[in-house]
């Protein structure tokens, strides 16, 4: 009897998560899921949701981007941060072969809602800004980008930055897959609009720099950097992630708490709904 509860328990959380999941689905613009069966060539991946690709920069072909590597949700690509070349400063898009870029207007741009979702497993930390993705200007207010930097999540906006959670550890004692998610709300006007989910679980803000929350939220329709920062500022190089990154969700709506803590559990999208029917009716014939 014991067991059957359970069943019916799990199975009737999986049916919600299944609701959410689908219901959230209508507002998806960008999906990539790293997966070897997306590569439409080479080591671009597909936008299963619409037209623009997620494309590998570089005259080498993301040299630097491994694919097949072990996912959260099937397989995932594996990126490691490129060395600085001699002189530093600005370097070619050229010579950027530790990112991806997805062609700007997937991503909703300005003040318009919006929630970013994806999983990430960073095997070192370094001590630069270790970038998950990012897109905009280098003016002012016109860009965002997320990275894993002063012991918590920390979105840029080239007019300060804000730090949310704290205590963090990815390479270390909190090692593993962990999804986060970034929501611009309705309405939004200055970054105390945005939120960061960690895990489905909202963060708190910690520490702020520059402008901080105050800053007018107006990010420029511009190329969408993966696992850098935006590509037009000349520091995706020593901005890089070192780690794999899976799911990348992009949504033209603010999604709910719910349906983002949906997204932080991935194990419901691999359960059918006839399975999930199945399931519910063998746990009555056992209750009977």
């Amino acid at each position: 009897m014991e067991i059957s509860k359970h069943f019916l328990i799990r199975a009737l959380s999986v049916g919600v998560a299944l609701s959410v999941a689908q219901a959230a689905s209508a507002a998806l613009v960008g999906q990539y899921t790293f997966d070897d069966a997306d590569i439409v060539s080479g080591k671009t991946q597909d936008n299963k949701v619409g037209a623009i690709d997620a494309v590998p920069t570089g005259t080498n072909g993301g040299s630097s981007i491994t694919t097949g590597a072990a996912g959260k949700i099937g397989q995932a690509y594996s990126f490691e941060r490129d060395a600085l070349p001699g002189g530093g400063g600005t370097v070619a898009l050229s010579e950027f072969e530790n990112l991806m870029t997805i062609a700007a207007g997937v991503a909703p741009s300005g003040s318009s809602e919006r929630t970013i979702s994806i999983w990430f497993n960073q095997s070192a930390a370094t001590t630069g800004q270790d970038k998950l993705w990012g897109y905009g200007t280098n003016v002012s207010g016109q860009a965002i980008d997320l990275s894993l930097e002063g012991n918590g999540i920390r979105i840029r906006h080239f007019g300060g930055n804000i730090t949310y959670g704290t205590g963090f550890d990815f390479d270390g004692t909190d090692a593993g897959w962990h999804h986060v998610a970034v929501r611009v709300n309705s309405g939004a006007s200055t970054f105390a609009d945005v939120d960061v989910f960690l895990d489905g679980v909202e963060l708190t803000v910690s520490a702020t720099g520059g402008g901080g929350t105050g800053v007018t939220i107006n990010t420029a329709n511009s190329a969408f950097g993966i696992a850098s920062t935006s590509i037009d500022t000349g520091f995706a190089v020593q901005n890089g992630f070192n780690g794999s990154l899976d799911e990348l969700r992009i949504y033209d709506n603010a999604l709910t708490d719910q349906e983002i803590a949906a997204l932080a559990v991935p194990e419901p999208a691999s359960l059918s709904l006839v399975a999930l029917g199945g399931l519910m009716m063998t746990v009555r014939r056992r209750r009977d």
